[in-house]
This record gives C-alpha cells, sequence and structure tokens, in this order.
C-alpha cells in the first residue's frame, strides 16, 4: 500500500491520483526504461521513426500494411529488422503496442470497450475480447469494472 506521503508527491507532480494509477504509472516508467535500454544507435533510424509513429492511436487503426508504410522497407525486411532489434513480429509489435493503449484507455478514460476496440483497429470487439483476456486474464469489461472498483477504494 502506498504511504500518504508518497501519493502526495505523486498526485503534485505526476498528477496520480490513486494506487492503480500508480501501478500504470510506474509499469509506463519500466516500459520508456526497457525502450531506452534497446542499443537504438544500432537501430535504422527508418525503423525508430516508425515504431514511434505506430504508436499513435490512426496508425494502430491502420496495421501492419501502415507500418510497412511508414518504414519504407518491404514487409519481409521489416519482419526481418523488427526481430533483430526488438525481438518481435511485426504481428506481436502491433498486438502488443493495440493492448498497451487498450490497457492506458481502459484506465484513463471513460470510453466503452467497443469505442476502444474500434479506435484501436480490431476487426471486431469479440477478437479483441479474445486477445485482451489472453493476455490479462479477464476481458476489457472485467478489467474496466476492476480499475472503477479499485479507484472507489483509493
Amino acid at each position: 500500500k502506498l504511504s500518504d506521503r508518497k501519493l502526495c508527491y505523486l498526485k503534485e507532480f505526476y498528477g496520480v491520483t490513486g494506487e492503480y494509477e500508480y501501478k500504470l504509472f510506474l509499469a509506463n516508467l519500466i516500459k520508456i526504461y526497457a525502450d531506452l535500454c534497446v542499443k537504438k544507435e544500432n537501430i535504422p533510424s527508418a525503423l525508430q521513426k516508425a515504431v514511434r509513429d505506430m504508436k499513435k492511436s490512426e496508425n494502430l487503426k491502420a496495421g501492419s500494411e501502415r507500418f510497412i508504410t511508414l518504414s519504407g522497407y518491404s514487409k519481409t525486411h521489416l519482419t526481418r529488422l523488427m526481430r533483430k532489434y526488438y525481438g518481435v513480429s511485426v504481428h506481436e509489435f502491433i498486438r502488443d503496442t493495440r493492448l498497451e493503449a487498450a490497457y492506458n484507455s481502459l484506465v484513463l478514460t471513460s470510453l466503452y470497450p467497443e469505442d476502444i476496440s474500434e479506435e484501436l483497429g480490431y476487426s471486431s470487439i469479440h477478437y479483441f475480447s479474445r486477445q485482451f483476456k489472453k493476455v490479462s486474464g479477464m476481458t476489457p469489461s472485467e478489467y474496466a469494472s476492476s480499475v472503477k472498483l479499485m479507484s472507489e477504494q483509493d
């Protein structure tokens, strides 16, 4: 449990209001740190830019074809580079980035899972829910409910 002093500090400097937001904040910090630890000096700048641009919702919605276009590489070459520098396939990167955006949206907005699914480019709410449950162990609706419950307890 967070102390009142730590919560006050986080609230004041980072706008974090509760324990769950604090955990999300830490998870995002860890993700940023992990991204920084990847040997960026060896990664082609076109790939770095494409990865950064793919994190925008309009590009995520468009999917792998947009990623290929943004990178300027062929599908085969982009797949090879993603495996080499990021350790994931193009499909895995897009899936993970979409799910990360979904988690953030469920915690930080009042959007319904159906809206988030559409915003992130999933073909259906059912596919989105299956992917989400596979990773988190609960459906987006269950996750959103648990987040609301946690924030009410803070």
